[in-house]
């Protein structure tokens, strides 16, 4: 549990468990906070980290998993797991609180390859996203 109280769903843990082992056909989770718990939000089609990114509401926090395609420096195609934590600008004080303190409990909730916080549309590009693959 987190220091704000809020918990991760048992369905979202499982529903995490279902996409890192790849039994449904997506490249991405956004997850929210409803009722005192982390729950699913929406899922997208595979291949389209555009169309995730869109699925981000700009005065709202969510937390996202998304699988993030790339070329490594030899040339081999791979592809990781990216967590991402969208806490807004334009987010209320009490909003911001609750995703930044909710955000460890998630992080240990859903293990993950690499590791995206954002604050600003230009903080969470594709190119952002393949950067920290890379690390």
């Amino acid at each position: 549990m987190a220091t704000t109280g809020v918990t991760v769903s048992n369905e979202a843990i499982g529903r995490f468990n279902d996409f890192q082992l790849k039994r449904f056909k997506s490249d991405y989770i956004v997850f929210k906070i409803a009722d005192g718990q982390v729950v699913e939000d929406c899922v997208g089609d595979p291949g389209d980290v555009a169309e995730f990114l869109t699925k981000l509401p700009p005065n709202e926090g969510r937390y996202g998993l998304v699988t993030v395609n790339f070329d490594t420096a030899d040339g081999r195609s791979t592809s990781k797991l990216v967590l991402t934590t969208w806490i807004p600008e334009g987010s209320s004080p009490k909003n911001k609180m609750l995703y930044a303190g909710t955000k460890t409990a998630v992080q240990n909730a859903f293990t993950h390859g690499a590791q995206v916080h954002a604050t600003d549309f230009s903080e969470i590009t594709e190119e952002i996203l393949v950067s920290s693959c890379r690390k």
